[in-house]
C-alpha cells in the first residue's frame, strides 16, 4: 500500500511539470492597455505590464513612452508615463478627433524596449434614441420561493445608423433620493440590467440561466445587421422598494440612459469579457469545464484600445405606491 501511495505521489509531481514554472521566470511581461475613448470626451488610458503568477517580479519603476496619433488628421501627442499611471488626454490638447477618425497608440516599455501598438476607428455617427416607456412590472424573485416583487423597466426605440453591421451598448445609471416621503442622502450606482429583446438575449454573453447571474449584466451590448426599420429594446433593473403588509412603495430617483454606438473592437472585447465572467460564475455553481479568452486588439500586448460615440438622457421618476397582493 505504501509503495502504491509513493508511486501516485511521484506521478502527480511529474504531471505538475514544475519545470514550466522556472520557464515562466525567464519570460518577459507583456504591456497591458485599457482605454475606451470617444470623440467628445477626455481620453483615459491605463498602461501597465503583466506579471507571471510564479515570478518574483513586480511593477515598481515602470516607465513608458506613449504616442497617440490621429491617422486621419496626422496630429499626434507624445508623453511619458511612470509607475502604472493613468494617463489623461483632453481632446482639445493637440489632438481633436472627429467621428470616423482613426486613432493609433504606440507604447514602448523603456526598461525592456518592448513595443506594443493598437488602433481603432471612432464610429462615424451617434445614434439618437427615444425613451418610449418607463413603468413597473411584477416579477418572481430567484431563490425558490413564491414571493412576488415589482421591478422597474423601460423601453427605448431607435433607428440603426447603418443597414450593415453596427454595434451598440446600453448603460443605465441611478441616483436615488428616498422612498415615498422618506428622504435620505442621494446615492448613485451603475445598474445591472436584464432584457427580453431578442437582439440582446441571442448574444452569446447573455446568461441563459438566470441563477448564474440573478442581478443581470453590467450593460446590454448587441449588434444590428441588415436592419432598415427602427427597433425597440427593453431593459429591467432594480431600485430600492419598501414592502409593507399592504403595499409596495418605490423610490424617488433620476434615471440616466446612455446609448453608445461602439466599434467592432469594443463589441468583441466586452462581449468576450462578459462571457468569461458568466463562465467563471457558472463553473463555481455547476463545476462546468470551459474557458473563454477575452478579445484584445493590442499588437504585442494585451488589453483593449477601443472607441465609441454616445447619446444620453435623464428623467426623474417619482415614488409610486402599488397595492400588494396578499393572496
Amino acid at each position: 500500500m505504501k509503495k502504491l501511495f509513493s508511486f501516485l505521489v511521484i506521478m502527480v509531481l511529474y504531471a505538475c511539470n514544475y519545470s514550466s514554472i522556472e520557464d515562466q521566470n525567464s519570460s518577459k511581461p507583456e504591456i497591458a492597455v485599457n482605454s475606451f475613448f470617444a470623440n467628445d470626451s477626455i481620453i483615459k488610458l491605463k498602461v501597465c505590464t503583466t506579471t507571471n503568477l510564479f515570478t518574483e517580479s513586480n511593477q515598481k519603476g515602470l516607465s513608458f513612452d506613449i504616442k497617440i496619433i490621429n491617422e486621419t488628421s496626422n496630429e499626434f501627442l507624445t508623453s511619458n508615463v511612470l509607475n502604472d499611471s493613468v494617463y489623461f488626454l483632453h481632446t482639445a490638447n493637440n489632438i481633436n478627433p472627429n467621428m470616423g477618425d482613426i486613432l493609433k497608440i504606440e507604447i514602448q516599455d523603456k526598461n525592456t524596449n518592448y513595443k506594443s501598438s493598437a488602433s481603432d476607428t471612432i464610429p462615424s455617427s451617434h445614434v439618437d434614441f427615444k425613451l418610449v416607456k418607463t413603468s413597473f412590472k411584477s416579477c418572481a424573485l430567484y431563490g425558490g420561493n413564491n414571493e412576488i416583487n415589482i421591478q422597474p423597466y423601460g423601453v427605448i426605440k431607435f433607428l440603426p445608423s447603418s443597414k450593415n453591421s453596427c454595434y451598440y451598448e446600453l448603460i443605465v445609471s441611478i441616483i436615488e433620493y428616498g422612498i415615498g416621503t422618506i428622504s435620505y442622502t442621494p446615492r448613485s450606482w451603475h445598474a445591472y440590467l436584464e432584457s427580453t429583446s431578442n437582439l440582446i438575449t441571442s448574444e452569446d454573453y447573455y446568461p441563459s440561466n438566470p441563477i448564474v447571474n440573478d442581478r443581470g449584466v453590467e450593460s446590454l451590448i448587441f449588434k444590428c445587421q441588415n436592419i432598415t426599420d427602427s427597433i425597440s429594446v427593453d431593459f429591467s433593473y432594480f431600485t430600492s422598494i419598501l414592502s409593507t403588509e399592504t403595499d409596495y412603495i418605490t423610490a424617488n430617483y433620476d434615471l440616466t440612459i446612455e446609448l453608445r454606438e461602439v466599434s467592432y473592437n469594443y463589441y468583441k472585447y466586452l462581449t468576450s469579457l462578459y462571457s468569461q465572467k458568466s463562465v467563471l460564475l457558472g463553473n463555481s455553481i455547476y463545476g462546468n469545464p470551459g474557458t473563454v479568452t477575452v478579445y484584445s486588439n493590442i499588437i504585442n500586448g494585451t488589453g483593449i484600445f477601443a472607441s465609441y460615440t454616445s447619446t444620453d438622457t435623464t428623467i426623474h421618476i417619482e415614488s409610486v405606491t402599488y397595492p400588494r397582493n396578499t393572496n
